[in-house]
Protein backbone atom coordinates (compact mmCIF):
# COMPACT_ATOMS: atom_id res chain seq x y z
CA UNK A 1 0.00 0.00 0.00
CA UNK A 2 1.22 3.59 -0.62
CA UNK A 3 -0.24 4.37 2.70
CA UNK A 4 1.50 4.16 6.26
CA UNK A 5 -0.19 0.85 7.75
CA UNK A 6 -0.16 1.90 11.63
CA UNK A 7 -2.56 -1.02 13.01
CA UNK A 8 -1.08 -4.20 14.43
CA UNK A 9 -3.84 -6.57 13.45
CA UNK A 10 -6.21 -5.84 10.99
CA UNK A 11 -9.04 -8.01 9.09
CA UNK A 12 -10.04 -6.99 5.95
CA UNK A 13 -11.91 -9.65 3.24
CA UNK A 14 -13.63 -7.00 0.32
CA UNK A 15 -14.38 -3.36 -0.22
CA UNK A 16 -17.24 -1.57 1.03
CA UNK A 17 -18.29 -4.49 3.68
CA UNK A 18 -19.32 -7.00 1.35
CA UNK A 19 -17.53 -10.10 3.45
CA UNK A 20 -19.16 -12.48 4.74
CA UNK A 21 -17.14 -12.11 8.35
CA UNK A 22 -18.69 -8.20 8.15
CA UNK A 23 -22.41 -8.96 9.43
CA UNK A 24 -21.43 -12.41 11.19
CA UNK A 25 -21.76 -11.95 15.30
CA UNK A 26 -19.56 -15.18 15.52
CA UNK A 27 -16.77 -13.75 13.42
CA UNK A 28 -16.83 -10.71 15.61
CA UNK A 29 -16.21 -12.52 18.84
CA UNK A 30 -13.54 -14.68 17.80
CA UNK A 31 -11.59 -11.42 15.61
CA UNK A 32 -12.15 -9.22 19.37
CA UNK A 33 -10.29 -12.42 21.31
CA UNK A 34 -7.65 -12.51 19.05
CA UNK A 35 -6.84 -8.94 18.84
CA UNK A 36 -7.36 -8.92 23.11
CA UNK A 37 -4.88 -11.93 23.56
CA UNK A 38 -2.79 -10.45 20.78
CA UNK A 39 -2.33 -6.97 22.91
CA UNK A 40 -1.86 -9.17 26.07
CA UNK A 41 1.18 -10.89 24.66
CA UNK A 42 2.85 -8.00 23.35
CA UNK A 43 1.78 -5.93 26.88
CA UNK A 44 0.74 -2.95 25.23
CA UNK A 45 -2.51 -1.47 25.91
CA UNK A 46 -4.88 -1.28 22.76
CA UNK A 47 -7.47 0.28 20.63
CA UNK A 48 -9.53 -1.76 18.97
CA UNK A 49 -11.75 0.27 16.03
CA UNK A 50 -14.52 -2.74 15.36
CA UNK A 51 -17.23 -1.57 12.62
CA UNK A 52 -20.51 -4.07 11.93
CA UNK A 53 -21.87 -3.40 8.85
CA UNK A 54 -25.39 -3.65 9.70
CA UNK A 55 -27.97 -1.96 9.48
CA UNK A 56 -26.14 -0.80 6.53
CA UNK A 57 -27.43 -1.32 2.84
CA UNK A 58 -28.21 -3.90 1.67
CA UNK A 59 -30.75 -4.84 4.53
CA UNK A 60 -31.82 -8.20 5.37
CA UNK A 61 -32.91 -11.15 2.84
CA UNK A 62 -33.66 -7.87 0.27
CA UNK A 63 -32.68 -8.51 -3.45
CA UNK A 64 -30.03 -6.45 -3.08
CA UNK A 65 -28.44 -8.06 -0.15
CA UNK A 66 -28.90 -11.72 -2.61
CA UNK A 67 -27.24 -10.03 -5.39
CA UNK A 68 -24.25 -9.19 -3.33
CA UNK A 69 -23.71 -12.54 -1.68
CA UNK A 70 -24.38 -13.75 -4.80
CA UNK A 71 -21.17 -11.25 -6.54
CA UNK A 72 -19.20 -11.68 -3.01
CA UNK A 73 -19.97 -14.87 -1.24
CA UNK A 74 -21.70 -16.95 -3.20
CA UNK A 75 -20.91 -20.15 -1.01
CA UNK A 76 -21.55 -18.41 2.73
CA UNK A 77 -24.57 -16.28 3.27
CA UNK A 78 -24.86 -14.07 6.12
CA UNK A 79 -26.31 -15.51 9.43
CA UNK A 80 -29.41 -15.38 9.56
CA UNK A 81 -30.78 -12.34 12.56
CA UNK A 82 -31.99 -14.18 15.73
CA UNK A 83 -35.18 -12.20 15.29
CA UNK A 84 -37.56 -11.13 12.59
CA UNK A 85 -39.71 -8.51 12.82
CA UNK A 86 -43.41 -8.25 11.97
CA UNK A 87 -44.55 -4.50 10.40
CA UNK A 88 -46.68 -4.43 13.63
CA UNK A 89 -43.31 -4.24 15.71
CA UNK A 90 -41.41 -1.61 14.04
CA UNK A 91 -41.13 2.02 14.75
CA UNK A 92 -41.38 4.22 11.82
CA UNK A 93 -38.69 7.07 12.29
CA UNK A 94 -40.91 11.00 12.24
CA UNK A 95 -39.22 11.40 9.22
CA UNK A 96 -41.15 9.09 7.35
CA UNK A 97 -44.58 8.57 7.43
CA UNK A 98 -46.76 5.49 8.91
CA UNK A 99 -47.93 3.81 6.10
CA UNK A 100 -48.69 0.01 5.46
CA UNK A 101 -46.10 0.28 2.67
CA UNK A 102 -43.25 2.28 4.59
CA UNK A 103 -43.86 -0.15 7.82
CA UNK A 104 -43.26 -3.20 5.22
CA UNK A 105 -40.27 -1.64 3.44
CA UNK A 106 -38.21 -1.13 6.83
CA UNK A 107 -39.16 -4.90 8.07
CA UNK A 108 -35.22 -5.91 6.59
CA UNK A 109 -34.04 -2.46 8.56
CA UNK A 110 -34.82 -3.76 11.50
CA UNK A 111 -33.94 -7.17 11.09
CA UNK A 112 -30.78 -6.22 9.94
CA UNK A 113 -30.32 -3.70 12.95
CA UNK A 114 -30.89 -7.01 15.31
CA UNK A 115 -28.15 -8.35 13.59
CA UNK A 116 -25.77 -5.43 14.40
CA UNK A 117 -26.69 -5.31 17.60
CA UNK A 118 -26.43 -8.93 17.92
CA UNK A 119 -22.25 -8.27 16.61
CA UNK A 120 -21.79 -5.66 19.15
CA UNK A 121 -23.25 -7.88 21.57
CA UNK A 122 -20.19 -10.46 20.26
CA UNK A 123 -17.85 -7.54 21.06
CA UNK A 124 -18.72 -6.53 24.24
CA UNK A 125 -18.87 -10.11 25.27
CA UNK A 126 -15.56 -11.00 24.14
CA UNK A 127 -14.07 -8.20 26.08
CA UNK A 128 -15.91 -9.36 29.19
CA UNK A 129 -14.34 -13.36 28.75
CA UNK A 130 -10.89 -11.81 27.94
CA UNK A 131 -11.25 -10.12 31.44
CA UNK A 132 -10.82 -6.32 30.51
CA UNK A 133 -14.47 -5.70 31.44
CA UNK A 134 -13.52 -3.12 34.14
CA UNK A 135 -10.75 -1.69 32.33
CA UNK A 136 -11.82 -1.32 28.81
CA UNK A 137 -13.77 2.40 27.88
CA UNK A 138 -16.53 1.15 24.81
CA UNK A 139 -17.95 3.74 22.85
CA UNK A 140 -20.36 2.98 20.13
CA UNK A 141 -21.14 5.19 17.78
CA UNK A 142 -22.78 5.87 14.10
CA UNK A 143 -21.86 7.81 10.93
CA UNK A 144 -24.93 8.54 10.05
CA UNK A 145 -28.61 8.03 10.06
CA UNK A 146 -30.72 5.44 8.22
CA UNK A 147 -30.50 5.09 4.02
CA UNK A 148 -33.76 6.35 3.54
CA UNK A 149 -35.08 9.80 2.03
CA UNK A 150 -34.75 12.18 4.92
CA UNK A 151 -32.35 11.18 6.82
CA UNK A 152 -28.54 9.41 5.29
CA UNK A 153 -27.15 12.45 3.36
CA UNK A 154 -28.92 15.23 4.76
CA UNK A 155 -28.28 17.73 7.62
CA UNK A 156 -32.01 17.26 9.19
CA UNK A 157 -31.26 15.79 12.47
CA UNK A 158 -32.21 12.21 11.29
CA UNK A 159 -29.27 12.56 9.29
CA UNK A 160 -26.87 13.85 11.10
CA UNK A 161 -28.46 12.91 14.90
CA UNK A 162 -26.52 9.69 15.62
CA UNK A 163 -26.30 7.44 18.86
CA UNK A 164 -22.98 7.68 21.44
CA UNK A 165 -23.27 5.17 23.88
CA UNK A 166 -20.53 4.70 26.64
CA UNK A 167 -19.69 1.81 28.81
CA UNK A 168 -16.91 2.00 31.60
CA UNK A 169 -17.65 -0.29 34.52
CA UNK A 170 -17.40 1.15 37.83
CA UNK A 171 -16.45 4.67 36.03
CA UNK A 172 -20.00 5.11 34.05
CA UNK A 173 -23.06 4.46 35.78
CA UNK A 174 -25.27 1.91 34.05
CA UNK A 175 -28.68 2.82 32.27
CA UNK A 176 -28.44 6.59 32.33
CA UNK A 177 -29.56 8.52 29.38
CA UNK A 178 -28.90 11.98 28.66
CA UNK A 179 -30.98 13.57 26.23
CA UNK A 180 -30.03 16.99 27.01
CA UNK A 181 -26.39 17.81 26.31
CA UNK A 182 -25.49 18.19 22.57
CA UNK A 183 -22.02 16.76 21.38
CA UNK A 184 -20.25 16.92 18.55
CA UNK A 185 -18.19 14.47 16.76
CA UNK A 186 -15.01 16.51 17.33
CA UNK A 187 -15.35 16.29 21.09
CA UNK A 188 -14.65 12.16 20.88
CA UNK A 189 -10.97 12.37 20.77
CA UNK A 190 -10.16 14.90 24.11
CA UNK A 191 -12.85 12.57 25.70
CA UNK A 192 -10.44 9.49 24.86
CA UNK A 193 -7.77 11.84 26.15
CA UNK A 194 -9.15 12.96 29.41
CA UNK A 195 -10.34 9.39 30.00
CA UNK A 196 -6.76 7.82 29.63
CA UNK A 197 -5.13 10.79 31.20
CA UNK A 198 -3.27 11.85 28.38
CA UNK A 199 -2.29 15.74 27.76
CA UNK A 200 -4.90 17.16 25.76
CA UNK A 201 -4.77 18.70 22.17
CA UNK A 202 -2.81 22.03 21.63
CA UNK A 203 -5.48 23.21 18.93
CA UNK A 204 -8.75 21.65 18.67
CA UNK A 205 -12.39 22.77 18.72
CA UNK A 206 -13.88 19.66 20.58
CA UNK A 207 -14.57 19.59 24.40
CA UNK A 208 -14.10 16.99 26.38
CA UNK A 209 -17.13 15.08 27.83
CA UNK A 210 -15.92 13.15 30.36
CA UNK A 211 -17.42 15.22 33.71
CA UNK A 212 -20.82 14.39 32.06
CA UNK A 213 -20.72 10.72 31.31
CA UNK A 214 -19.08 10.12 34.72
CA UNK A 215 -21.88 11.71 36.01
CA UNK A 216 -19.67 14.43 37.33
CA UNK A 217 -21.60 17.29 34.99
CA UNK A 218 -25.43 17.19 33.77
CA UNK A 219 -24.97 18.86 30.66
CA UNK A 220 -22.20 19.59 27.92
CA UNK A 221 -21.14 23.04 27.27
CA UNK A 222 -22.11 23.12 23.59
CA UNK A 223 -25.09 25.72 22.80
CA UNK A 224 -25.61 23.98 19.61
CA UNK A 225 -24.14 21.60 16.65
CA UNK A 226 -22.42 22.66 13.53
CA UNK A 227 -22.60 20.63 10.74
CA UNK A 228 -21.51 20.48 7.04
CA UNK A 229 -21.73 18.16 4.08
CA UNK A 230 -20.46 18.78 0.99
CA UNK A 231 -20.48 15.77 -1.49
CA UNK A 232 -23.18 13.32 -1.76
CA UNK A 233 -21.15 10.24 -2.79
CA UNK A 234 -18.07 10.89 -4.66
CA UNK A 235 -15.53 14.09 -5.37
CA UNK A 236 -16.86 15.20 -8.69
CA UNK A 237 -18.40 18.44 -9.80
CA UNK A 238 -22.33 16.46 -10.47
CA UNK A 239 -22.11 15.22 -6.38
CA UNK A 240 -21.08 18.92 -4.93
CA UNK A 241 -24.01 19.71 -2.64
CA UNK A 242 -22.49 21.88 -0.08
CA UNK A 243 -24.71 22.73 2.62
CA UNK A 244 -24.68 23.78 6.39
CA UNK A 245 -26.84 23.69 9.54
CA UNK A 246 -27.02 24.56 13.04
CA UNK A 247 -28.65 22.35 15.42
CA UNK A 248 -30.07 22.88 19.23
CA UNK A 249 -32.38 21.48 21.31
CA UNK A 250 -34.97 23.69 19.53
CA UNK A 251 -34.34 24.18 15.59
CA UNK A 252 -32.58 23.33 12.78
CA UNK A 253 -31.50 25.59 10.36
CA UNK A 254 -30.25 24.60 7.53
CA UNK A 255 -28.34 26.58 5.20
CA UNK A 256 -27.95 25.32 0.88
CA UNK A 257 -25.13 26.61 -0.64
CA UNK A 258 -25.19 24.52 -3.62
CA UNK A 259 -29.07 25.86 -4.40
CA UNK A 260 -27.51 29.85 -4.13
CA UNK A 261 -24.55 28.66 -6.32
CA UNK A 262 -27.15 27.33 -9.17
CA UNK A 263 -30.03 29.47 -8.86
CA UNK A 264 -32.54 26.68 -7.53
CA UNK A 265 -31.91 24.30 -10.57
CA UNK A 266 -29.66 22.06 -9.15
CA UNK A 267 -31.32 19.10 -8.04
CA UNK A 268 -30.59 17.09 -5.79
CA UNK A 269 -32.28 13.72 -5.63
CA UNK A 270 -33.08 11.33 -2.82
CA UNK A 271 -32.02 8.10 -3.03
CA UNK A 272 -33.30 5.02 -1.22
CA UNK A 273 -36.71 5.60 -2.90
CA UNK A 274 -37.66 1.88 -2.14
CA UNK A 275 -38.38 2.85 1.10
CA UNK A 276 -40.97 5.20 -0.51
CA UNK A 277 -41.80 4.40 -3.58
CA UNK A 278 -44.81 2.60 -3.75
CA UNK A 279 -46.33 4.93 -0.84
CA UNK A 280 -45.80 8.28 -3.44
CA UNK A 281 -48.73 7.79 -5.62
CA UNK A 282 -50.96 7.51 -2.57
CA UNK A 283 -49.96 10.16 -0.07
CA UNK A 284 -49.74 13.70 -1.22
CA UNK A 285 -47.98 14.91 1.68
CA UNK A 286 -45.42 12.55 1.05
CA UNK A 287 -44.91 13.01 -2.45
CA UNK A 288 -44.64 16.91 -1.65
CA UNK A 289 -41.62 16.27 0.87
CA UNK A 290 -39.78 13.84 -1.65
CA UNK A 291 -40.11 16.62 -4.43
CA UNK A 292 -38.91 19.76 -2.40
CA UNK A 293 -35.84 17.54 -1.15
CA UNK A 294 -35.30 17.66 -5.01
CA UNK A 295 -35.11 21.38 -5.03
CA UNK A 296 -34.18 22.60 -1.51
CA UNK A 297 -34.69 26.40 -0.76
CA UNK A 298 -31.43 28.24 -0.03
CA UNK A 299 -32.85 28.41 4.03
CA UNK A 300 -34.50 25.82 6.28
CA UNK A 301 -36.13 26.10 9.46
CA UNK A 302 -37.76 23.48 11.54
CA UNK A 303 -39.38 23.82 15.26
CA UNK A 304 -38.00 20.34 16.31
CA UNK A 305 -40.24 19.97 19.57
CA UNK A 306 -43.03 20.63 17.13
CA UNK A 307 -41.74 18.73 14.05
CA UNK A 308 -39.00 16.42 14.69
CA UNK A 309 -39.26 14.83 11.34
CA UNK A 310 -38.30 18.31 9.52
CA UNK A 311 -41.27 18.43 7.29
CA UNK A 312 -42.64 22.47 7.80
CA UNK A 313 -39.42 24.73 6.66
CA UNK A 314 -40.81 28.36 8.73
CA UNK A 315 -37.79 29.65 7.12
CA UNK A 316 -40.36 32.34 5.21
CA UNK A 317 -42.64 32.45 8.44
CA UNK A 318 -42.57 36.08 9.31
CA UNK A 319 -43.40 34.66 13.14
CA UNK A 320 -39.78 33.27 12.92
CA UNK A 321 -38.08 36.26 11.58
CA UNK A 322 -36.16 36.66 14.28
CA UNK A 323 -35.79 32.98 15.20
CA UNK A 324 -34.03 32.62 11.45
CA UNK A 325 -32.15 35.93 12.55
CA UNK A 326 -30.23 34.58 15.40
CA UNK A 327 -29.30 31.00 13.62
CA UNK A 328 -27.82 33.39 10.96
CA UNK A 329 -25.56 34.64 13.12
CA UNK A 330 -24.43 31.03 14.68
CA UNK A 331 -23.92 29.55 11.13
CA UNK A 332 -22.16 33.02 10.14
CA UNK A 333 -19.74 32.86 13.22
CA UNK A 334 -18.84 29.24 12.70
CA UNK A 335 -18.64 29.99 8.74
CA UNK A 336 -16.03 32.88 9.64
CA UNK A 337 -13.96 30.78 12.15
CA UNK A 338 -13.51 27.91 9.53
CA UNK A 339 -12.72 30.09 6.75
CA UNK A 340 -15.48 28.43 4.75
CA UNK A 341 -15.02 28.87 1.15
CA UNK A 342 -19.08 28.90 1.11
CA UNK A 343 -19.20 31.99 3.07
CA UNK A 344 -19.46 33.63 -0.61
CA UNK A 345 -22.39 32.56 -0.81
CA UNK A 346 -24.19 33.19 2.53
CA UNK A 347 -25.35 37.20 1.63
CA UNK A 348 -28.53 37.34 4.41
Amino acid sequence: SKYLNTWDTEYHEFPFGVGYHDRNPKSFYTRTKEFINAAKKSKKPFFLYANPIDPHRPWDNTKQEKEMVAKWNPDRRYPEPSKKYSTEEIEVPEFLLDLPDIREALVPYYNALNRGDECIGSILQAIDDSDMRDNTLVIFLSDHGMGAPGAKNTLYQDGIRTPMIFRWPEKIQEGVIDDNSIVSAIDIVPTILDAAGLPSLEATEGKSIIDVILGKSTKTEREYAYASSNYRSNSSQEEFFPHRAIIDESYCYIFNSYVVRSDGKKAKHSGWMDVVNSSLSKNEKLKNKIDYMVYRAPEELYDLKEDPGCWDNLAQDPDHTENLKEYRKKLLKEMKETADPELNYFNF
